[in-house]
């Protein structure tokens, strides 16, 4: 049904909560989590996974991210990314042809009948539920920088101490404005600790570095 354009993707009812549920939570709490792989041209999981670590900023996105009570109760900042519905066609028109392998009747069909009234009736009442509503999407740059700077303050708040710049010189000649210095703590020297070891997983190697 799915590889025929007869299955709704934008209802519900596609989308594994439970799963969605637990690896959040596991993120949040700095764990690795194996977050499974899907395949848009063959219309199902594949058996491989994407192995994904735990930040202090997680950044989760998705048409129906505020649809589930217990997902929404996890998000400390509610984003709501707003467009015009000419923009959200012509977007998912490139998208689902040229990186999807679908035909134009195929996806004019699939958004008529399912994309268009899964919106109207699922994910814009959701927008109640956003902090911040983004309209233009991506091109709203202001938007972007004020999510950025409170991002940066509530993690001040919980007491991160975001990067300083060296104030001093190498060898009588200035360091570039991209070189910062990181407080020498017990977490730098226990990264230290993974990234020199040589049985270290490559991974996990490139997390911690």
């Amino acid at each position: 049904m799915a590889a025929h354009n007869a299955y709704n993707f934008d209802h519900p009812d596609a989308f594994d909560f439970g799963l969605l549920r637990v690896t959040l939570q596991r993120l949040k709490e700095g764990k690795k989590v194996e977050v499974p792989i899907y395949n848009f041209v063959t219309h199902s999981r594949e058996t491989r996974t994407k192995m994904t670590y735990g930040a202090n900023v997680i950044i989760f996105e998705g048409i129906l991210t505020f649809y589930n009570a217990e997902v929404l109760k996890m998000c400390d900042m509610k984003v709501f990314v707003d467009t015009d519905a000419d923009v959200r066609l012509a977007r998912r028109l490139k998208r689902d042809i040229s990186q999807r392998g679908r035909d134009l009747e195929g996806v004019l069909k699939q958004y008529s009948t399912m994309v268009k009234p899964s919106f109207y009736y699922y994910i814009a009442p959701s927008m109640v539920h956003a902090d911040i509503i983004v309209p233009r999407g991506g091109d709203n740059e202001v938007a972007i920088e004020l999510i950025v700077q409170h991002v940066r303050t509530r993690l001040q708040l919980r007491g991160f101490k975001l990067r300083q710049k060296l104030a001093h010189s190498y060898i009588g000649q200035p360091l570039p404005d991209s070189l910062f210095l990181l407080p020498d703590t017990p977490q730098t020297r226990g990264l230290h600790t993974f990234i020199r070891n040589k049985n270290t997983h490559r991974d996990e190697f490139i997390f911690y570095s």
